[in-house]
């Protein structure tokens, strides 16, 4: 288990599963995975769903946030997730 998001630097990176890793927080610098395609980050300790992560997965398909302890999700209007996203959760 990780606790933490580990550190990234991946620009060409598709997907990434972090699933019970028990992670708290995000990267500061997620913008990083700008390839980003699919990002499962469930069942950890995570609170929330910022919109600066948001604005860095334009190219996003599928991303699931379920079983966290978020409460609320920014607008999507507001994040950069564009036409290409799927399936939220």
């Amino acid at each position: 288990r990780l606790g933490q998001f580990p550190h990234l630097k991946c620009s060409s990176l598709i997907e990434l599963s972090l699933i019970n890793a028990r992670i708290r927080t995000y990267p500061a610098r997620f913008d990083q995975l700008s390839s980003l395609q699919r990002l499962y980050v469930r069942q950890n300790l995570l609170e929330g769903a910022p919109a600066a992560l948001l604005h860095s997965l334009s190219k996003a398909k599928d991303i699931s946030f379920r079983n966290n302890r978020i409460r609320d999700i920014p607008s999507l209007q507001q994040g950069g997730v564009g036409p290409t996203l799927t399936s939220l959760d």
